[in-house]
């Protein structure tokens, strides 16, 4: 029971995001936020072990530097700010047109989202040097072609 009086606050604030999910994108919604809950919880330990394993071999100061930092940059930087710039540049969009892209629950094939996915998928393939062919045919379908 001291467990749970001790985690109670982190425990109301995931309740409160699966309600938020379910009604702003029905069961799938709340399921897919539940998956991602899951899996962001199991990073976390995986994380954890590996900063604690480096943190016994730090000062006192770098320490605190490497949790107050660490932290900003993983949860501020890599999953919201990151993402975000790559929605921007890629996509050739301003930041108030991906805010709406992506707080929006419309088709996400209709040709706006196509012409960023496309931008998207094209850095990627950049990126890792891939070469599909004009003619090659998606794995998965796309509505719209």
């Amino acid at each position: 029971m001291a467990l749970l009086k001790f985690f109670k606050y982190d425990l109301l604030i995931t309740l409160a995001a699966l309600v938020v999910a379910m009604f702003y994108g029905g069961v799938s919604g709340m399921v897919s936020a539940a998956i991602l809950i899951v899996l962001e919880i199991v990073f976390s330990f995986d994380n954890a072990g590996v900063n604690a394993k480096y943190l016994n071999k730090m000062s006192h100061a770098w320490r605190r530097i490497f949790l107050t930092v660490g932290v900003l940059v993983a949860v501020f930087g890599m999953r919201l700010v990151f993402p975000f710039l790559i929605v921007c540049l890629a996509g050739n969009v301003g930041p108030v047109e991906a805010w709406n892209l992506a707080m929006e629950r419309g088709d996400p094939h209709t040709p706006r989202h196509l012409r960023l996915h496309s931008g998207i998928g094209a850095s990627h393939d950049r990126l890792f040097r891939r070469h599909v062919p004009a003619d090659a045919v998606p794995l998965i379908p796309v509505r719209g072609r």
